[in-house]
């Protein structure tokens, strides 16, 4: 019987009959006690749920390290001590170095596998911890025990010696290098897989085999393949050959090649949404690049002190001129989902891509803390719609109001072109994997910024309309913020002058102004969606949607000046297309994919919006069959909702996106 009910039937005793039992009372009060002390038992009886997870299932003699985590799932029990056991193929204390069977653990605790080079070749070796059971702990029985793979140091690595490549299609010999660490006495095989993207195996390339046998005492070999040059005008396309294992070496980071076909029978006939989409990838991405050598959260007197005038690609951090960052990294996958899939994405879909391209060891020299947090949340089961906050926790770094939405998205509104709606319905549903509160600042803010850049790929677009059009997105106060930004720029002629950029950054920098970023948000406070979206806006009304312009300018204004210069350049880019940006920068943003060992994907930019821009068309064909099918079938449908799918395909008819 439960409490309650037990209480209820106490009161609906009749105490004027007991009022002078002795016996009663005394009844009663026990009962109350042990039903008090039932409760209190039942409490201290709740034990913690323990979990232990990968973090990095890969380390190698003599040069890697794995990792593992054991988490405490819910309120941690301070100190609690949790027993493991250690087993697999690898000996502990011979293999890796020993470490203790029982451990403190607080929240979470990382253990480290570390191996020993032994001189002895043996292959690669597993060690797998386990939970053990204990009175103090239950056991996550989905998450009891944990894999950490240790490669052999004695054998030779094994890699593609560059992650991608350009050929013309009428080279119909294709082959892709691989590099060996070094000679070895023995056969080595090597596995692959391959993956068409715009192309189709047996119609534009063709593979004999999956399997590469290079023979003892060589150093090198080839993956070779026929390319099938077919005379027709086509987009770029693209072979995607994949690593899977090797016999007798140990695969290395390049583990993925991006071959791509190189159109040479003359371009497409395209509508102008197509070079908008790609000018928005080029805006983007040359923002990321340039904006990150400046990145140092510097006002703008301390980046021109340090750097002069920033108004080339340069190499930065461990990246090559032209290469991008985090904030490209997020956009890349999200690229690679949507041409992948040739229609708008989910999230599922989306985390689908991180699990097969995300590699943790390459996320440390591209992304941030959270990106590979809630990549490992993926990797643990974790669906989309319990991120990101987990029972794991919260991701380091991760916090409300950051401006992902407008930094990130960019190749949403591609696959939205001329459709606002559907632009921000997919920013909303992406964006859950990053903000824990569906109604978090980020989210109203994004929504005028992708609304921006899906209206201004339309080709009667003007930098007027754009803005204008995109703020009947706006919430009231969000309007009347931009349009102070905006005002800003109508106070100079010359988008060149350092002291509009500045009044631009003091607008949010400043604590005596109205709108003082830092009193609104807590975690990366230089990087905050009214600010981002604010400056973007300015920068896209101050150089008429000038790609080079505004992208300098973001460079040097100080801050956060890769955020500012990507969500700048892409707007820009949206609207003036790909023709103005200047040649050399597109070469060299190429380049900057191509020897970057560490990205998540080596799409050529052209290949990308070729990809997007088919993906756009087929999404508007499937529109259009399902048009034709709901106006038999009116009954299923609302008025409103017909006519608002049927405008929208007149419109991308119109523009000449379908016939």
């Amino acid at each position: 019987m439960k409490y309650k009910q037990i209480f209820k039937k106490i009161d609906s005793i009749n105490h004027s009959n007991y009022r002078h039992s002795y016996y009663t009372k005394n009844w009663l009060s026990s009962l109350l006690i042990i039903l008090l002390l039932l409760s209190s038992s039942a409490l201290l009886a709740q034990k913690p749920t323990v979990s232990i997870v990968v973090w990095d299932g890969k380390s190698k003699e003599g040069q890697d390290l794995g990792e593992i985590r054991i988490y405490q799932l819910g309120e941690p029990t301070p100190g609690l001590n949790v027993k493991i056991k250690c087993q697999g193929t690898a000996r502990e204390g011979i293999d890796y170095e020993a470490f203790n069977n029982s451990m403190k653990v607080d929240k979470f605790r990382n253990i480290v596998i570390h191996p020993i080079s032994d001189g002895l070749v043996e292959g690669s070796e597993d060690v797998t911890v386990k939970l053990m059971k204990s009175d103090d702990y239950e056991i996550d029985k989905q998450h009891s025990e944990a894999l950490v793979r240790i490669f052999d140091g004695d054998i030779p690595d094994i890699e593609f010696e560059m992650p991608s490549s350009v050929n013309e299609e009428a080279n119909e010999k294709a082959e892709v290098k691989i590099n060996l660490s070094g000679v070895y006495d023995k056969e080595i095989e090597l596995f692959y897989s391959v993956q068409g993207v715009l192309a189709v195996e047996g119609e534009d390339f063709q593979f004999n085999s999956n399997k590469l046998v290079i023979p003892a005492g060589k150093e090198e070999a080839s993956i070779k393949f026929q390319v099938k040059d077919d005379a027709v005008s086509e987009d770029d396309e693209t072979v995607v050959i994949r690593l899977i294992r090797a016999n007798n070496a140990n695969i290395a980071t390049v583990e993925s090649h991006y071959y791509t076909i190189k159109n040479d029978d003359g371009e497409l006939i395209r509508s102008i949404i197509y070079d908008r989409i790609y000018g928005a990838t080029l805006g983007f991405r040359a923002g990321c690049a340039m904006g990150a050598i400046t990145e140092y959260l510097w006002p703008q007197d301390r980046v021109k002190e340090v750097f002069g005038f920033q108004n080339e690609f340069i190499p930065y951090w461990m990246h090559p001129a032209g290469a991008t960052e985090d904030g490209g990294e997020r956009h890349k996958l999200i690229c690679t989902a949507i041409i992948e899939k040739q229609d708008r994405i989910s999230c599922q879909e989306l985390k689908d891509v991180w699990l097969r391209d995300c590699e943790i060891e390459d996320m440390y020299y591209m992304t941030e803390a959270y990106d590979r947090t809630l990549l490992s949340y993926a990797k643990w089961g974790v669906p989309p719609a319990d991120m990101p906050v987990t029972k794991f926790g919260t991701p380091s770094g991760l916090g409300e109001h950051i401006h992902l939405t407008s930094r990130t998205f960019q190749a949403l509104p591609c696959i939205n072109a001329g459709d606002p709606e559907n632009a921000i319905a997919d920013m909303n549903e992406i964006g859950r994997l990053y903000y824990e509160n569906p109604n978090d600042d980020a989210f109203a803010w994004g929504a005028v910024y992708n609304a921006a850049m899906a209206l201004a790929m339309l080709p009667d677009a003007t930098v007027e309309s754009v803005i204008e059009e995109a703020l009947e997105y706006a919430s009231p106060e969000i309007e009347k913020e931009i349009r102070y930004a905006l005002a800003i720029t109508e106070k100079y002629e010359d988008p060149m002058n350092r002291e509009l950029w500045q009044e631009l950054s003091d607008m949010y920098l400043e604590p005596e102004s109205k709108y003082y970023a830092f009193s609104r948000i807590e975690k990366y406070k230089n990087s905050s969606v009214y600010e981002n979206v604010s400056y973007a806006f300015a920068l896209f009304k101050a150089t008429n949607a000038n790609v080079k312009q505004s992208v300098i300018i973001a460079t040097n204004r100080g801050y956060d000046t890769d955020c500012t210069a990507a969500s700048a350049g892409a707007l820009c880019g949206a609207l003036s297309g790909s023709t103005k940006i200047p040649q050399d920068w597109i070469v060299t943003l190429d380049a900057g994919t191509t020897n970057n060992p560490y990205t998540n994907a080596h799409f050529t930019n052209k290949a990308t919006a070729d990809g997007l821009y088919r993906a756009l068309q087929n999404k508007v064909y499937r529109m259009d069959a399902e048009l034709k099918n709901l106006k038999n079938n009116v009954e299923s449908v609302s008025k409103v909702e017909l006519d608002k799918l049927e405008n929208y395909v007149k419109l991308m008819k119109k523009c000449k996106v379908i016939e």
